[in-house]
């Protein structure tokens, strides 16, 4: 009698287990993730420099991911990610096309840069003074002391 049950559990302990390493291994593989806007190489090169416009622009690589403030450039970014289990996102693709224009709109560069160029720029070491009153250490701890003025309102 306790044959049968004894094979009834040791096929449940053995499909559960099957089952979580299934499911153990769906949780372990990788996920991919893009993010940006992707530029397709042979829309690229319909560009011309010189003679492309903003809105030809537009209508072959889509918007821009950031368009610079201060430089008349859009900059079109992308990164691939491979992301899995407990470890950190390893990076497999990125790159970013940067495309100037001029006051007109008309295409006056294009270029592309990848990571291992971008790992090229250098820091600089100058330091950036910033204007404004420097109190002495002193007026920093105590200025404040003594300049409590009580509201015309408030009871006595």
């Amino acid at each position: 009698m306790s044959q049968p049950y004894l094979s009834l559990t040791k096929h449940t302990l053995q499909s559960a287990s099957i089952a979580g390493l299934l499911l153990l291994s769906a949780a372990c593989s990788p996920n991919i993730q893009q993010r940006g806007n992707p530029v397709d190489a042979a829309k690229l090169s319909q560009l011309a420099i010189g003679t492309s416009k903003k809105l030809e622009v537009q209508s072959l690589l889509g918007s821009p991911t950031y368009e610079s403030p201060f430089t008349n450039n859009w900059y079109y970014a992308t990164t691939t990610q491979r992301y899995s289990a407990f470890f950190r996102p390893q990076t497999t693709e990125a790159a970013v096309v940067s495309i100037g224009f001029d006051p007109e709109g008309v295409v006056t560069s294009i270029d592309t840069q990848t990571p291992e160029q971008a790992d090229k720029v250098e820091a600089s070491n100058r330091k950036i003074e910033t204007l404004g009153e420097k109190p002495p250490i002193i007026q920093q701890l105590f200025g404040n002391v003594g300049k409590y003025v009580k509201p015309k309102n408030a009871n006595p």
